[in-house]
């Protein structure tokens, strides 16, 4: 009756951000508009960028919750690959 009820969870699918070739799950490669057209990357690039556009903002985490999280999900995983 227990196997019944485990639900099996499904193996994330990893894509490779095409700004700095680090693999990612690919609900973390997201499109960033950057000058004026829209590019595929991963939170630790999208942040870099946000940096070099904004040097204002230098050393700030993303305002909003969700770009935050995800950014902290892919540093996770990049310090762990380290």
């Amino acid at each position: 009756m227990l196997k019944e009820n485990l639900q099996v969870m499904p193996k994330p699918v990893f894509q490779i951000c095409p700004q700095c070739q680090r693999q990612f799950p690919s609900d973390l490669i997201a499109p960033m508009i950057a000058e004026e057209s829209s590019i595929l990357m991963c939170p630790l690039c999208a942040l870099k960028k946000r940096n070099e556009v904004h040097p204002s903002l230098k050393d700030t985490p993303f305002q909003g919750k969700i770009a935050n999280d995800m950014w902290e999900r892919a540093n996770a995983i990049y310090k762990k690959r380290k």
